[in-house]
């Protein structure tokens, strides 16, 4: 939690002030960073899914899930059993709210990126992809045309598409070639 929401929290705060008007900001989430990884949470989720969360009411449900686990209620209350994967969750929807934040002023673009399942130390090298392919979405992002005005505020997968927060995941045991939808 500390390094993958927090830890990115506060390089924001103190990066964001440098940002020149057409900057392109990633960050880098997951698979798991998605809504519907919430999946015994109803409230839980439904505080995920509101359109006007602020960056401050976002840290408060990642800081209470930490209390929640500290109390070992964090199941009970709806939250998944994975820090890695709440910290995912955190990160995609803080692309979102920050986007917000810069659509008022600036061609910023903030977004969120699943770069897939690749062959690292922290896959135990058991990834579908070479590393170097699961960095071809952050540079897709990361060089996108200023004054294009999507995607903003959105979760890509590492096919380089849009996934909907409310939507049926990609599927994600395929090559980002072979990426397809399951209803």
């Amino acid at each position: 939690m500390d390094t993958n929401y927090f830890g990115l929290l506060r390089m924001c705060h103190f990066l964001f002030p440098l940002l020149r008007p057409s900057s392109r900001v990633v960050h880098v989430s997951a698979q798991v960073g998605h809504l519907t990884q919430i999946q015994n949470g109803t409230e839980l989720r439904e505080k995920f899914k509101m359109s006007n969360m602020t960056e401050d009411e976002l840290t408060g449900l990642m800081q209470q899930y930490m209390h929640d686990v500290h109390n070992g209620t964090h199941l009970e209350k709806g939250w998944p059993d994975s820090p890695y994967t709440v910290s995912k969750i955190g990160v995609s929807m803080l692309a979102m709210i920050q986007q917000k934040d810069f659509n008022r002023t600036t061609d910023i673009a903030i977004n969120s990126v699943n770069p897939g399942y690749a062959r690292t130390q922290m896959t135990n090298f058991t990834g579908i992809m070479e590393a170097e392919e699961a960095g071809d979405p952050i540079l897709y992002l990361a060089c996108l045309t200023p004054g294009r005005g999507e995607p903003k505020g959105k979760l890509i997968w590492n096919n380089k598409e849009v996934q909907a927060w409310n939507d049926t995941l990609v599927h994600v045991n395929d090559h980002p070639s072979k990426c397809k939808k399951y209803w």
